[in-house]
């Protein structure tokens, strides 16, 4: 799991009216208004907190007629639970493991003069194919500028 994805998890649990959300959602299916009124919030509230558990996966909506039902998606929480100790176990590559990696993309994806090849399919490498093209226009080195001649 992405760093990032591991935080934006862990900001959407970092407050209690969203802890309170979840533990209601494990023992049923509950629409915003039974929400709002079990845990003394106005509607409104709940559906800003009900989207930042939706941007992190952990809750599902279902209509039935009128009304939006949310319930917890059980193997979500376990699995982004897990996630940061997974992490902490196997921390992935070293600083020296990822700049050697970045060099790897450079020499696959620009030419010896600087010229890029291909973009990268993958993210990861794209990003840093990226930031090498973005320092060009910092006036960076890194790759070289080819300038029109008027005739």
């Amino acid at each position: 799991m992405q760093i990032q994805r591991l935080v934006d998890f862990h900001k959407a649990l970092a407050d209690p009216t969203r802890i309170r959300i979840l533990l209601l959602l494990t023992r049923q299916p509950l629409h915003g208004q039974a929400i709002a009124g079990k845990l003394g919030i106005t509607p409104p509230t709940v559906t800003h907190h009900m989207a930042r558990l939706r941007e992190a996966g952990l809750v599902r909506q279902r209509r039935v007629k009128n009304t939006q039902y949310f319930h917890l998606d059980r193997d979500v929480l376990k699995r982004k639970s897990r996630a940061l100790l997974n992490m902490m176990e196997d921390p992935g590559p070293t600083e020296p493991d990822a700049a050697r990696f970045e060099q790897g993309v450079h020499r696959n994806f620009f030419t010896p003069d600087g010229k890029l090849k291909q973009l990268p399919a993958q993210r990861k490498k794209r990003l840093i194919v990226l930031r090498r093209l973005a320092g060009c226009f910092k006036g960076e080195s890194g790759i070289r500028r080819q300038t029109s001649t008027g005739s």
